[in-house]
C-alpha cells in the first residue's frame, strides 16, 4: 500500500525489523542539522525534510513503507542514497535487505552521472582555465544547485569500470587502482537554451586535474556527476561577508552574480598575486571587492574573524583550504552563532 505525497518523483520500499519510535529519535536528532526538519501528519507518519527531498515513514503492520519523493531525478537518487547511508548506520541488517520499487536503474550507470562534450578550453587571468562543455542535461545545474563533479577515469590506458546501481538504490564506484578521481567544481555561467555551461578550473602546480586540463581539447568527452550542493546558495540574507582563496572564487563570482537587489557587505579574496591573477569578479551595487596576496597580507581568516565582530548581523560565506575552514568554525561556534548563519567549507586540503 501507498499514499500520496505532494512531489511527482517518488519511490517506495517496506522494510521489516525496524521501531517506529527509534527511527523518530534518530531523525528527530538528524533534524538539529541545517536543511533537516522532522514532522508528524496523519497521512504521511514520520516526515523528514532533506536537501535533496522529502523522507516519509508509514507503520503498516510489521513493517514501514518507506517513500522518497523529490522534484528532479538525480535529486531523487541521491535521496535514496543519503536513505541507504542513514539505514546503515542505524541498522545494518536492515540496510542489506533495502530495495526500492522502482529498480529500473539496477545495473545501469547512475541517474546522475552523464558524458559531455568539451566546445572550448580558454586560458583566464594568469592562474585559470575556463571550459565550456556540451551538456546533455543541465536541469541538476541551476541556481539552487551551482556545484557539479569530474569523474575521471585512471590512467590505465584501459577503457574505464564505469559505476552502476546496486539493488540498495546506490552508486558502486570502482575502487583501487580502477577508482576515478571525483573532485568538485562549481558551474560559472549556464546556457539552458543551448545546453552549455562554463565552469573554471584554478591550475594548481601539481595535481591530477592541472594535468588532465592542459591536456584537454574540444571534443573531448567528459563525465559530470549532478552533486545537487548550492555553495552557500543564493543567500537570503542581504548582508553578506565572503571570503575565499583561488579554489572559491567560482562559487563567489556565481553567488555575486545572483544576490538579491539591494545586498550590501564585503567579498575578501585572497590570491598568489592579488588582484594581478587576473580573475574576473563583478560586485553588484553596495558589495565591496577587497583583494588581498597571500604571504604578504595578513592571513584570510584573520580578515574574516574582524569583519564578523564588527558586522556579526551579516551571513557569513568562507571556503578555503581546510585547516583555514576548521578555524573558522571554531571562532564561529565560539561566538554562539546560529550554524544556519554561516556556510563555512573546505575547497582543498593542502596535506593531501
Amino acid at each position: 500500500m501507498t499514499y500520496q505525497v505532494p512531489h511527482e518523483l517518488t519511490d517506495h520500499a517496506t522494510i521489516c525489523g525496524l521501531n517506529m519510535n527509534f527511527l523518530r529519535e534518530s531523525f528527530e536528532e538528524r533534524a538539529k542539522k541545517p536543511h533537516h526538519k522532522v514532522t508528524h501528519t496523519p497521512e504521511h507518519g514520520l516526515s523528514v525534510r532533506m536537501k535533496s527531498g522529502y523522507m516519509y515513514l508509514k507503520e503498516q503492520k510489521d513493517a514501514i513503507v518507506l517513500t522518497a519523493a523529490s522534484d528532479r531525478p538525480d535529486k531523487l537518487f541521491k535521496l535514496k542514497g543519503t536513505i541507504g547511508k542513514i539505514l546503515k548506520e542505524l541498522q545494518p541488517d536492515t540496510f542489506q535487505e533495502l530495495q526500492w520499487a522502482n529498480a529500473s536503474d539496477v545495473g545501469a550507470m547512475p541517474p546522475n552521472l552523464q558524458l559531455t562534450r568539451v566546445l572550448s578550453v580558454e586560458p583566464l587571468g594568469t592562474a585559470f582555465v575556463r571550459v565550456r562543455l556540451q551538456v546533455p542535461n543541465l536541469s541538476f545545474i541551476d541556481d539552487t544547485s551551482i556545484h557539479f563533479g569530474i569523474a575521471l577515469p585512471p590512467e590505465t590506458g584501459n577503457a574505464p569500470e564505469w559505476p552502476y546501481v546496486n539493488e540498495n538504490g546506490n552508486a558502486v564506484w570502482p575502487k583501487g587502482d580502477k577508482a576515478f578521481h571525483r573532485p568538485v567544481y562549481t558551474s560559472r555561467t549556464l546556457y539552458p537554451e543551448a545546453g552549455e555551461m562554463d565552469f573554471d578550473v584554478f591550475l594548481h602546480e601539481s595535481g591530477r586535474i592541472s594535468k588532465w586540463i592542459k591536456q584537454l581539447q574540444p571534443g573531448d568527452r567528459m563525465a559530470m556527476i549532478g552533486r545537487g550542493s548550492n555553495g552557500g546558495g543564493l543567500l537570503d540574507n542581504n548582508k553578506v561577508l565572503m571570503f575565499g582563496d583561488e579554489t572559491a572564487f567560482p562559487a563567489i563570482a556565481h553567488i555575486l552574480d545572483k544576490l538579491p537587489a539591494g545586498a550590501e557587505g564585503t567579498v575578501t579574496l585572497e590570491a598568489e598575486n592579488g588582484a594581478d591573477c587576473g580573475y574576473p569578479i563583478v560586485a553588484p551595487e553596495g558589495i565591496s571587492i577587497n583583494w588581498i596576496t597571500r604571504g604578504k597580507d595578513k592571513h584570510l581568516s584573520e580578515f574574516a574573524k574582524e569583519q564578523c565582530s564588527a558586522a556579526p548581523d551579516h551571513f557569513l560565506w568562507f571556503a578555503a583550504e581546510r585547516q583555514d575552514a576548521m578555524r573558522m568554525r571554531e571562532f564561529f561556534r565560539a561566538q554562539g552563532k546560529d550554524p544556519q548563519d554561516a556556510y563555512v567549507r573546505a575547497y582543498w586540503n593542502r596535506n593531501g
